[in-house]
């Protein structure tokens, strides 16, 4: 496991542990494939949906995120495996492509926002469909540094 990723890892754990499970703060995950960054990014990204559809996302998602080096020829099999997923189910959704487009459609209105890369943390408040972007934070950061602003937020 790299630095960044175990970082990450650890600070998510905290963001979850202090704010989404003490109910302060929902936690949205959209996808950013990135295509020319991980040649199986998209794949991933669609993946991702299709356990969703099973109810399944974050199983599956802790599973490619833990083994993102590993996603070719069966690293996204082994992942919906891993994370329990129905996989005849998985496997037809997958290659149906049935979220190709939407993927896509997510990543080119991110880029269209100036979002440069992932991982990117947008702290904002509202209502869903209409949340106010308060501050993006851009890359691998440590706890503290969303700490600030969710506490911030949370204190209005």
């Amino acid at each position: 496991m790299s630095y960044g990723l175990e970082y990450c890892n650890t600070t998510n754990h905290q963001v979850v542990e202090n704010y989404v499970k003490t109910r302060k703060l929902q936690y949205l995950i959209s996808e950013f494939p990135g295509e020319k960054i991980h040649s199986h990014a998209l794949r991933a990204a669609e993946a991702a949906r299709c356990a969703n559809a099973q109810g399944k996302f974050r199983d599956l998602h802790d599973q490619l995120f833990s083994h993102q080096r590993d996603l070719g020829a069966t690293g996204i099999k082994d992942a919906a495996h891993a994370a329990g997923l129905n996989e005849p189910q998985f496997s037809a959704c997958l290659a149906a492509g049935k979220y190709a487009e939407g993927v896509r459609h997510t990543e080119e209105a991110k880029s269209k926002l100036g979002i440069p890369r992932t991982p990117v943390f947008v702290v904002g408040g509202g209502n869903p469909g209409k949340i106010k972007v308060g501050r993006a934070l851009v890359g691998t950061q440590p706890f503290a540094v969303f700490q600030q602003p969710i506490d911030s937020l949370l204190a209005k």
